[in-house]
């Protein structure tokens, strides 16, 4: 019995990355998913981990700790970062070997951690840490104590299984849920930019995901805001047509949406910031803020409009390396290092 734990069921990267391993780990062994936290829940990961056979979904912080206990679970993998008091206990009343995650940088950020004596109890008690970049590896071993030894790196898995083709409906995209970090009101502004030269005819604009902080938006326009921002939409769609993503996050641990975007044949223009660069390499171009994106942006449109071949290329270059990212090579990495532990 294997128990994975998610504090909550929010429509992030995190939450459908754990789903679609669950899906493989179930094909071989009996899984609970144990979720703290029930308020805000997505429905459709809901259901969706719920379709899952083999998993048992269970609800609930403490009240669900005796019933899951009664599993006599064997490993505990665990994304409960901040929210450590549960994986602790299950670990020391189940004897269960311990994996905990690491997933996004903002979680090591010195001024952002949180509960440092329960952070270090629990590092002590993980079998192994597992990261999902090389940049965020780096960046926990920095600033954790006691995982420099037990950190392993497995890349996250393509989440969306693209389409045979690549088909050009004009798109321009970005995905992020707006928040501090995420650069969505330098998104904007580039969207602003463009949106009006000649070379954007015939071109949407669009940026998707949650509003977490509507604050952020502050220094854009409140007409750019109505003209470009399309709220939270279901994942499976928002990628079919687009011909390139704009991606200006400050700090990320993998971004998910940008290798989606990359799988149906957008051109990634994204900030310079090292695990943009350790992922996608040549494949993408790099900008520092809004006006480097909004001329990148115009250039390629240029181009796809004078020399359609080159800009395939483009698309074709950043589809193959986003097919790479397989799901059964990441199951693969978790099995082997389960295995491994419970030898």
């Amino acid at each position: 019995m294997v128990v994975v734990i998610l504090p909550q069921l929010k429509s992030g990267g995190t939450e459908w990355q754990t789903i679609q391993l669950l899906k493989g780990l179930a094909t071989s062994r009996s899984c609970i998913a144990w979720i703290y936290d029930g308020s805000a829940m997505n429905t459709s990961l809901l259901a969706a981990l719920r379709a899952i056979g083999n998993v048992e979904v269970v609800l609930g912080g403490a009240a669900a700790l005796p019933n899951i206990l009664k599993r006599r679970p064997k490993l505990i993998i665990s994304y409960a970062i901040n929210f450590y008091l549960w994986e602790v206990a299950l670990k020391l009343l189940s004897g269960a070997r311990l994996i905990t995650e690491r997933r996004n940088q903002y979680h090591w950020f010195v001024k952002e951690r949180r509960n440092c004596a329960q952070e270090c109890v629990r590092n002590l008690l993980t079998a192994r840490v597992i990261c999902n970049s090389r940049t965020v590896a780096l960046r926990a071993a920095e600033v954790e104590r006691f995982i420099g030894d037990k950190i392993c790196v497995v890349p996250n898995a393509l989440g969306i299984r693209p389409p045979e083709g690549m088909s050009d409906r004009g798109r321009v995209i970005s995905v992020g849920n707006i928040k501090a970090g995420k650069g969505a009101s330098q998104v904007l502004l580039a969207f602003e930019g463009i949106a009006a030269e000649p070379v954007a005819s015939g071109v949407t604009f669009e940026l998707f995901g949650r509003m977490d902080d509507p604050g952020v938006l502050s220094s854009v326009s409140p007409d750019a805001v109505a003209a470009f921002y399309k709220g939270e939409r279901d994942r499976h769609g928002i990628f079919e047509g687009a011909i390139c993503i704009l991606h200006l996050s400050e700090a990320e641990g993998f971004p998910n949406a940008v290798l989606e975007a990359m799988a149906h044949g957008a051109v990634p223009v994204l900030s310079d910031i090292e695990v943009h660069r350790e992922l996608f390499s040549a494949a993408a171009i790099y900008v520092s803020d809004a006006r480097g994106a909004r001329d990148v942006i115009e250039h390629l449109l240029a181009e796809r409009a004078a020399n359609p071949g080159k800009f395939e290329a483009r698309r074709r270059k950043a589809r193959e390396l986003a097919l790479g990212f397989s799901e059964s090579r990441r199951v693969t990495a978790y099995e082997e290092i389960i295995a491994d532990c419970l030898h």
